[in-house]
């Protein structure tokens, strides 16, 4: 019977995403509150391109 175990150095990287998705979803909300749909449609197309430039 194989055991399973983890390190804390193992576990100690999956809150950092988890943190950085949830700030980013917090500031999607926010600026949905005040930008209208397609504005935002349009912001979030630039973060496509802008993305594909990076690599």
């Amino acid at each position: 019977m194989k055991v399973w175990s983890t390190t804390l150095d193992e576990v100690i990287v999956y809150p950092i995403p988890a943190a950085l998705y949830l700030a980013k979803n917090l500031l999607q909300c926010y600026i949905f509150a005040y930008v209208d749909a397609p504005g935002y449609q349009i912001l979030k197309n630039l973060n496509i391109i802008s993305t594909q430039e990076k690599f």
